[in-house]
């Protein structure tokens, strides 16, 4: 193996110790359903490059290691200061560009070029940010069972629908999270663009782009008619296990066939290019190697630093007692568990006799921001709640919230709610959020526990009555529960 050959090998390997954090959390977020064809997208990435490997062989590429070494250092800047920001929304896109400005240091333009594809290819095997998620899913779940509710009615079918809930004969369907369609939407648009990229006719390759997202949606509201009409006829069994995984799946597989019909046949192999017209540039010096090869090491030696440990367990030990009230346990379904996690507390507090009671929730995570951040606002969408009234007061006590009142006929719910990280208050919507845990990371705090705190009532009696109930129970118990918080 020559030196030159070694030294390659040498700054790839530092390379990819300062990227592998943040591809181990990549990695931790493929386990999620919404992300499990990660894996399978940087496959397709690596066969991709593998197809232009004589491409690579035959295209000269001097290196470029200012402007590449720079946007090097850049990137891996940017990467280490995202280092706690979750759902790496900034530390993957960051990871990627960091291994495109590498190859354009170390291998020139003509191979970033070759290169380019591939690595913007694998930015479908990067998971959303947890509230983008979380909104869409909502909105494709209320969509498809709008438009599935249509159809079943105009086929003679008697529906109601409640919110993502669709009401037939003998069961209700419940649109949820697995019945939103994301999932298929992103499998079959990440398709889409990788067929385009293939497709021999550009034409054919723009419109299996353009049927991507109508087709995903389609494939799913075709699904849930299918399951109504089903279910309707006595045939409840297609709601769960291997039968309900099955509709999907084919369901999809139509979705996915339509793109393929669309995109046509792919192009054959790419040829070989011919060399690019490229200005004389030397090959790297002995300080410009030097330089890279410092740059890599030094944030490979970063990617190292521990994070702070952080407090655990805070909702956990909310008391049953706070102030002069004492709650009970409110139950909590198992799903509330599978998306919040385990460190989820819910208490009902009677404030006043004979009135609604007041129900505490306290959400707390360690490592993920998202899993706390969990504003009602979609719960209650689903739900088939509306949003009444939306602002921000202050309680008593001065504390800082964010204020709903939902109806639903009616039924009407004030709800209250704020979100902490560290030990400070935080942005309560997403983009603010994110800004700000950015800035904390930037100046040395690695501490991203998040804390959300929900007050809730019913309105039944009235708003004035609600608003009563809540600014009692704020005012004698938001001193005691800060404590808890603290974890004194």
């Amino acid at each position: 193996m020559t030196a030159r050959r070694a030294e390659h090998l040498l700054a790839w390997a530092l390379l990819a110790a300062a990227l592998a954090p943040t591809a181990a959390r990549v990695a931790r977020a493929w386990r999620d359903p919404i992300a499990e064809h990660g894996p399978l997208v940087v496959a397709v990435a690596a066969w991709l490059l593998w197809r232009r490997r004589a491409a690579f062989a035959a295209t000269p590429s001097p290196p470029r290691p200012g402007v590449g070494g720079l946007a090097l250092a850049v990137a891996l800047w940017i990467g280490e200061a995202a280092a706690l920001e979750p759902h790496v929304t900034v530390a993957g896109p960051a990871a990627l560009l960091a291994i495109a400005a590498h190859v354009l240091a170390r291998h020139g333009l003509p191979a970033l070029r070759l290169a380019a594809f591939p690595l913007a290819f694998c930015l479908f095997a990067l998971p959303a940010p947890g509230p983008v998620l979380f909104s869409l899913s909502i909105r494709l779940k209320l969509l498809a069972a709008q438009v599935a509710a249509g159809l079943l009615d105009g086929l003679g079918l008697a529906v109601v629908r409640v919110g993502s809930t669709l009401h037939v004969p003998g069961a209700a369907l419940v649109v949820d999270d697995g019945c939103s369609g994301l999932r298929g939407l992103v499998a079959v648009v990440a398709f889409a663009v990788l067929m385009a990229s293939l497709a021999q006719d550009r034409r054919r390759g723009l419109l299996a782009l353009v049927l991507a997202v109508p087709a995903a949606i389609a494939a799913n509201v075709l699904r849930i008619v299918v399951l109504s009409l089903l279910v309707a006829r006595g045939h409840t069994f297609v709601l769960e296990g291997a039968a309900h995984e099955a509709t999907g799946l084919a369901v999809y597989a139509v979705a996915l066939g339509a793109v393929l019909l669309a995109a046509g046949r792919p192009a054959d192999e790419p040829p070989t290019p011919p060399p690019a017209a490229e200005p004389e540039v030397p090959p790297l010096s002995r300080p410009a190697r030097a330089a890279l090869l410092a740059t890599v090491a030094l944030f490979a030696g970063l990617s190292l630093v521990a994070a702070r440990p952080v407090t655990t367990h805070v909702a956990r030990r909310l008391p049953e007692r706070l102030g002069p009230f004492v709650g009970a346990p409110a139950p909590l379904e198992p799903a509330v568990f599978r998306i919040l996690g385990e460190d989820v507390a819910a208490r009902r507090f009677p404030v006043a006799p004979d009135e609604p009671t007041v129900d505490l929730v306290v959400v707390h995570a360690a490592d993920d921001p998202w899993r706390a951040y969990h504003p009602p606002d979609g719960c209650f969408l689903i739900g088939g709640w509306e949003v009444a009234e939306a602002d921000e007061r202050a309680l008593p006590g001065g504390q800082r919230a964010r204020r709903r009142l939902f109806r639903r006929g009616a039924e009407a719910e004030l709800v209250y709610y704020w979100v902490r990280v560290g030990e400070a208050d935080a942005a309560a919507d997403p983009l603010s959020l994110r800004l700000e845990l950015f800035a904390r990371r930037l100046k040395g705090d690695r501490r991203r526990d998040t804390t959300l705190v929900r007050l809730s009532t019913s309105a039944a009696d009235g708003v004035p009555a609600a608003e009563r109930r809540i600014a009692d129970f704020a005012g004698a118990t938001l001193g005691s529960l800060a404590q808890v918080l603290a974890g004194d």
